[in-house]
């Protein structure tokens, strides 16, 4: 039995037998790209909260989402990551509940010390990009001045010139 011929696999199937699959792909793509971008951008989507948020609030909470970064600009990933880290040297086991265990242990092992600075190591990138920095200059910078909760304005110079 074959597919609808409305369906995505009937789709991908049919460009790939295409002879110009390369411009019907680049065609499809920009397609679905438009046609995201024009969703976002209608106001009843964007006033439309997601389901999670609106268990939070519901339940009377307060649902606060972080901007779409990279890890070094939020400590809570650096946090996770020295979590998981931890995580993977425990015994491998098959029991859910030794398995949650271990994960909040991991999670409690992680010291205070640690996740403050990772803060600040994040305060320093927010630092560096806000001067207007770039990834391996801002790196740089911050790998040079590691004991100070912002970048001195030295460093910025010298980062530019020497990354």
């Amino acid at each position: 039995m074959g597919c609808p011929k409305n369906s995505t696999r009937a789709r991908r199937i049919l460009i790939a037998k295409t002879p110009t699959h390369r411009l019907c792909r680049i065609v499809q793509d920009w397609a679905e790209d438009w046609a995201e971008d024009w969703v976002e951008d209608q106001d009843d989507f964007k006033e439309q909260k997601s389901l999670l948020q609106e268990l939070y609030e519901n339940a009377g909470h307060l649902c606060l989402y972080y901007p779409k970064f990279h890890c070094e600009l939020n400590f809570i990933e650096q946090y996770w990551g020295n979590a998981k880290f931890r995580y993977r040297e425990t015994p491998l086991t098959t029991n859910d509940n030794e398995m949650i265990k271990n994960m909040w242990d991991c999670l409690d092992a992680v010291p205070v010390e640690s996740i403050r600075s990772y803060s600040i190591r994040s305060c320093r990138f927010m630092d560096g990009y806000r001067a207007g920095l770039d990834g391996p200059q801002a790196a740089w910078a911050c790998r040079k001045y590691h004991g100070h909760r912002t970048l001195p304005p030295d460093a910025l110079w010298e980062a530019r010139s020497r990354v």
